[in-house]
């Protein structure tokens, strides 16, 4: 069973018009514990920032599983209202541009959304249905494709199950185990 950490990570950033600014950016970080959660987040964010910074929180989560999506998916589902709008227009231009590879991996902007579902489950004995709340991190780039991801990770289950609410998230990325025993090798 996987634990998933909340590591906030403070430094100084570079913007855009050139000055620097102190910021503090969230991040999950799967672990089996505190020490290794913050051994963890150092090496993932090491080669990315210059400079001091620090870790000033970790604090346990209570997701359950993170439904990754890769980027060439994150842009299709971007681009499928260019597509669809293309097609209902019967523009071959437009749709050509739509499905382009540079236009699909243009601009994909990942996001992390927080699923809060209840599986059902009903008790034979007492003839009650039980409801039992879970948190899903679900990557994709718009609420209504969250639902989808989402939806698509859970075919397949035999649990009954709904889908409570679903909230943007302030997480600028997320590392799975995975990630780090690619490193290892």
């Amino acid at each position: 069973m996987s634990l998933y950490f909340e590591c906030s990570v403070r430094y100084d950033k570079m913007q855009q018009n050139g000055s620097v600014k102190k910021v503090t950016e969230k991040y999950i970080v799967d672990a089996l514990t505190f020490t290794e959660a913050e051994a963890r987040i150092i090496k993932a964010i090491t080669p990315y920032i210059s400079g001091e910074y620090s870790i000033p929180t970790i604090k346990k989560t209570k997701i359950a599983e993170v439904f990754t999506t890769s980027q060439a998916l994150l842009a299709i589902g971007k681009n499928k209202s260019d597509v669809e709008k293309a097609v209902q227009t019967k523009d071959a231009e437009l749709l050509e541009k739509a499905t382009s590879i540079d236009s699909i991996l243009k601009d994909v902007d990942s996001r992390w959304f927080l699923v809060k579902v209840a599986f059902i489950t009903f008790d034979e004995k007492t003839s009650a249905e039980k409801r039992s709340i879970s948190q899903i991190l679900v990557e994709s780039t718009d609420i209504a494709a969250a639902r989808e991801r989402f939806n698509d990770g859970m075919k397949g289950t035999m649990a009954d199950y709904d889908i409570e609410s679903i909230a943007d998230t302030k997480y600028m990325d997320v590392f799975t185990f995975s990630d780090f025993a690619k490193n290892d090798d």
